[in-house]
């Protein structure tokens, strides 16, 4: 993205077809497509350029401003900022809007600004009273006039052009309550809108009496996790007792949520084998993280003890996650129905935590029919290599951890020893462990027993030694864990390795069964 002369944006609008306009702003990678916000815009620029027209360094005033940017898989949008090496100026243009809403919205981009630059100076201007505010040393809202903002424009020692997606690189805000416990303790976060709109739907439906029951649904990347973790929170700080029932294998963040927070947070076996006294001490709230996992069996008998307790109950889950046939997926529904248990359902649908080019790459390797034709897409952080030989596997991914690589691998069980390549006897993580993780860099393995069946999609013959558990769900699980990178090793797979190079170098052609 390059930066604009407001001048120079204000008079092609006002002389330009709508299509020249838009036509001349791609080429600074600007938004032009909502003429409304483009007339607010140039209410602006008239005031401003009022206020600079007197003075001799008007046109450098008037330049320097990026507009419309929005921070990568987060898609945080600003409406105008303007980059000092002594400080960051950010000015939102609003038509009509509340002092509560403008000073939440001051309040959130000075949280993500702030990572950027320690000294952030916050601006909103109403197009139709023409007023203008800001955030004091206090962070409240006060009304300002143009005048302390020319003054800002004339103090700032303005910075060349930047590389806004390197500035703005999205791990600093993506906080997960179990790989970044602290922020999420510390409430170093903001949910987005449609979050924030679930949590109060759904606790206002709960503490209302109106149902016992929500459920969460979602898939990977939509910000899930953080939203229940923080509901449980939520009910915590108002002194209510809340039990976390993950269904996996309890992470690092679980034990520090658990042992240094005080939280009480279970495994599903170990609250599966002792839930009538655990559920005797009080407990306002539960809450079944990964819901969709817990197997079948467990589920209807938790079900039907819980429906004659006076406890609220969140699911969150996400169906397409699974590893085993034994698993209810999502049946939950079907069960809560039978049982005859109030409820409602949220669902998440926008992804936030999501890099579009491992994303694409991800839906492409799973599914042969869906092909990525967008040409920004480029696979740079996609990373493949092959071996027949399992020493070299090993190696390799020996090499890969001691870069900073989190290797997962496929071994699916946490609680019995089921199966385990020889490659993989060295390495502790699998899917099992890292539900609800998240990491920036994820090595895998492909071995050859991924196949692509005669639909295109990417299915595995199960291990002799665990002919329930499904491999390729297990693969799916771990290759969404990566946030920036991902390096799959591909073992005596040649078929896996064509489709994998024909997905990196962008072949179309048909795929090989």
């Amino acid at each position: 993205m390059r930066s604009v002369n407001l001048q120079s944006v204000y008079q092609a609008y006002r002389h330009l077809s709508f299509e020249q306009f838009q036509s001349y702003m791609r080429v600074f990678g600007a938004r032009a497509d909502r003429p409304l916000e483009m007339e607010d815009l140039c209410v602006f620029v008239e005031l401003l350029y009022e206020h600079l027209k007197s003075l001799p360094q008007v046109e450098s005033l008037m330049d320097g401003f990026y507009l419309g940017y929005s921070i990568p898989q987060i898609s945080k949008e600003f409406d105008l900022l303007r980059f000092g090496h002594n400080y960051l100026l950010n000015i939102e243009l609003k038509h009509l809007g509340t002092e509560e809403k403008i000073a939440r919205q001051l309040a959130t981009n000075s949280y993500y600004l702030k990572a950027v630059s320690s000294e952030v100076y916050l601006f909103t201007f109403v197009a139709e009273s023409r007023r203008l505010y800001t955030l004091d040393e206090n962070d409240h809202l006060r009304e300002t006039s143009l005048p302390e903002l020319v003054a800002r424009l004339q103090w700032q020692s303005l910075t060349k052009e930047l590389d806004l997606d390197t500035l703005f690189a999205p791990k600093q805000y993506l906080v997960s309550p179990l790989n970044s416990t602290e922020k999420f303790i510390n409430e170093n976060y903001f949910l987005t809108n449609a979050q924030r709109q679930i949590k109060q739907e759904a606790m206002a439906a709960l503490n209302a009496g109106e149902v016992n029951t929500v459920l969460i649904k979602g898939t990977f990347g939509t910000g899930k996790t953080l939203l229940t973790y923080d509901m449980a929170h939520e009910y915590m700080k108002c002194g209510q007792e809340v039990l976390i029932v993950h269904n996996g294998t309890l992470s690092e963040g679980h034990l520090k949520l658990r042992d240094e927070y005080g939280w009480r947070v279970y495994a599903i076996k170990d609250f599966y084998d002792h839930y009538p006294s655990l559920t005797k001490r009080g407990v306002d709230l539960i809450v079944f993280d990964e819901a969709q996992r817990t197997y079948t069996y467990q589920l209807a008998e938790i079900l039907a003890y819980l429906r004659n307790q006076p406890v609220k109950c969140i699911f969150s889950l996400d169906p397409e996650q699974y590893f085993s046939a034994q698993e209810n997926r999502g049946q939950l529904i079907s069960l809560l129905q039978a049982g005859e248990i109030p409820y409602k359902e949220y669902q998440l649908s926008k992804k936030i935590r999501t890099n579009k080019e491992l994303s694409a790459f991800i839906i492409n390797l799973f599914d042969r029919r869906k092909v990525n034709r967008r040409p920004e897409i480029r696979y740079d952080n996609i990373y493949l290599q092959y071996f027949t030989d399992p020493d070299d596997v090993r190696a390799c991914l020996k090499k890969l951890e001691g870069e900073g690589w989190q290797v997962l691998i496929n071994t699916p069980s946490g609680y019995h020893p089921v199966y385990c390549e020889p490659y993989e006897v060295e390495f502790e993580l699998n899917a099992q462990k890292v539900i609800g993780q998240e990491f920036d860099r994820v090595a895998v393995i492909i071995n050859e027993n991924f196949y692509y069946n005669e639909d295109g999609k990417l299915v595995a013959r199960p291990p002799a030694a665990a002919l329930d558990y499904m491999l390729d769900r297990i693969l799916y699980q771990n290759v969404t864990r990566a946030r920036e990178a991902l390096h799959i090793v591909i073992y005596r797979n040649p078929t896996l390795l064509e489709a994998c190079s024909k997905i990196i170098s962008r072949q179309h052609g048909p795929w090989v069964l």
